[in-house]
């Protein structure tokens, strides 16, 4: 079966995204998902791991009393912790609000990005957030985060929160009486707890996740999407692209953010694909070596020919002028098609 015909049958068959999970736990790409360090090292993860490490958190979340229809604020450095998370709620019928981890702005909030596909695969995101460069940055990113996180639980009502290990705290919200009942710890915490695998049945139209709009990273402009736009949106991207379960797609975009987590990951979950997610300070330290090096190697596979690239795409806010040009000159190397750049901008993939 080919990746277009894969493609038509990635939505009829799924109701929520947990679906979505539980079925790429079972039929998914065994090569899951790759996570590639700032370092260069990777950390590799099956859909089943994802799953199970979801339902760990998702039974410290029913241990505090979190109720199906709750929003729950995310902010988590550690990628693989932010997806536990994040599955964790859509699991659990929550609505997740994931929120930059570096202090920089809300989810979705304007970081400039582009990518690569190859042998079937579709890649692209943002270079935004990175590692800090030094002890007294990193203190200030994590004050930083701290602040952010505080105004934008204040904006949502004071909803529950889930942090990543050791993350500061505001004093201000460590302060406010409803901070006790509204934090449900660090991830790592609740990746202690077995595995609870009766998972909530949710509506299609239920909302899924919270995401800033334009202008909304106060909190006050955001957007639901409910598990029936996002699996659509993955189905409509499938078509179009001929994506399915042998595709490797490649990403650069924080997963804190809107075309990272549900524009990419999100929707290769539902295609069970091979996703492979780069920090951006890795991008950025390999820029030189360029598409031929290990970006390309990654994007296209290291058993494909190079001509298999077949799509590079800004996934995310628009890129300025320089960066669009040097993003879309970068498969040049790999012999791609012409048609191969697909610019475009994406925000809450709502319309």
């Amino acid at each position: 079966m080919t990746d277009t015909a894969t493609a038509e049958l990635v939505r009829p068959d799924l109701g929520t995204l947990g679906e979505a999970l539980v079925r790429a736990s079972r039929i998914g790409n065994p090569e899951g998902l790759t996570f590639i360090r700032p370092d260069g090292t990777e950390l590799r993860q099956t859909y089943l791991q994802l799953l199970m490490e979801a339902s760990r958190v998702l039974a410290g979340l029913r241990a505090a009393g979190v109720r199906p229809g709750e929003r729950i604020i995310l902010q988590i450095a550690r990628e693989p912790e932010l997806l536990a998370a994040y599955w964790a709620c859509l699991l659990g019928g929550c609505v997740a609000v994931p929120i930059d981890a570096s202090g920089g702005g809300a989810s979705g909030g304007g970081a400039s990005g582009g990518g690569a596909s190859g042998g079937g695969a579709s890649g692209g995101g943002a270079s935004g957030g990175g590692a800090s460069g030094g002890g007294g940055a990193a203190d200030a990113g994590g004050a930083a985060a701290a602040e952010l996180l505080h105004r934008l639980w204040q904006a949502h009502g004071a909803p529950r929160v889930i942090t990543g290990g050791c993350q500061e705290i505001a004093p201000e919200a460590a302060a406010d009486p409803r901070w006790r009942h509204a934090w449900l710890g660090d991830t790592r915490r609740l990746l202690a707890n077995v595995p609870d695998q009766d998972w909530h049945r949710s509506d299609p139209d239920d909302p899924a996740v919270l995401l800033s709009a334009p202008g909304g990273a106060d909190g006050s402009g955001t957007v639901p999407l409910s598990h029936r736009e996002v699996l659509d949106r993955a189905a409509a991207a499938a078509r179009a692209r001929g994506l399915g379960r042998s595709s490797r797609t490649f990403n650069r975009q924080p997963l804190d953010r809107i075309g990272g987590l549900v524009d990419f990951h999100t929707r290769d979950v539902v295609l069970g694909c091979h996703q492979i997610h780069a920090d951006p300070a890795w991008v950025r330290a390999d820029a030189a070596a360029g598409p031929a090096g290990a970006r390309g190697a990654y994007v296209t596979g290291r058993s494909l020919p190079p001509g298999s690239l077949r799509r590079a795409a800004n996934e995310a806010s628009s890129a300025g002028g320089r960066e669009a040009g040097r993003v879309l000159e970068l498969p040049e190397p790999l012999g791609r098609p012409q048609d191969v750049p697909r610019p475009r901008r994406v925000r809450t993939l709502a319309g």
